[in-house]
């Protein structure tokens, strides 16, 4: 961060936290430096560090160097590790590498089709229920995204007929979240066992 001492006449202040990170706050008053400006002395000042410029950082071998925030700079200071530098960036400052976006994104993925693949499982199989039995069924006609996800029917199993299931549906949302209409309350309907599954609320709370 010395460095960048020489583009301007009064540079700013520098200071060490108790984290051990080295802070430059730029003077942009007295050297009547914009935001702009500053960005680009401290692209080039990335460059000359062999690193390249991403999202407010600047990235050498996917590994911060330094990030800036409006006129303010941080860096690792002497008193840091490169290991321990390389966690703070992570933990304080909110670094994330490519390569660690690239993981997280085939984790959210892998996760995502797990759920897709329970959620057809649930759709396609047929409950096992005897009366007095509490069950559930995904409702496919509430959009998903008004909820933040999927939307269930809760009913009691009260009969039987020509393999059909009378049901008493009590409850209609997802984990703490009701919604009110005509399924708030007590609503006999007559239903094929097909997509709905045995369910209490801790089944209902891991639902996603």
């Amino acid at each position: 961060m010395g460095h960048i001492d020489s583009l301007y006449a009064e540079p700013g202040h520098i200071s060490t936290d108790n984290h051990g990170i080295l802070t430059f706050i730029g003077n942009h008053v007295e050297t009547h430096c914009n935001v702009e400006d500053f960005r680009n002395a401290l692209e080039n000042y990335c460059q000359a560090k062999g690193g390249k410029y991403r999202a407010e950082w600047c990235v050498k071998d996917d590994e911060p160097i330094f990030n800036v925030q409006g006129f303010t700079i941080e860096e690792k200071s002497d008193h840091l590790s490169e290991a321990q530098w390389q966690k703070i960036a992570r933990i304080q400052l909110g670094y994330t590498s490519l390569k660690e976006i690239t993981a997280q994104q085939e984790s959210n993925d892998a996760q995502a089709a797990l759920l897709e693949e329970q959620r057809k499982k649930r759709l396609s199989s047929s409950v096992q229920a005897s009366i007095g039995d509490f069950i559930c069924r995904e409702d496919l006609l509430t959009n998903h995204q008004d909820y933040l996800g999927p939307v269930y029917y809760g009913a009691y199993v009260e009969g039987r007929h020509n393999g059909k299931l009378k049901l008493r549906v009590v409850w209609h949302g997802r984990k703490n979240t009701d919604i009110t209409n005509e399924y708030s309350g007590n609503v006999i309907i007559w239903e094929y066992p097909q997509g709905w599954f045995a369910c209490d609320q801790q089944i209902i709370n891991n639902l996603p």
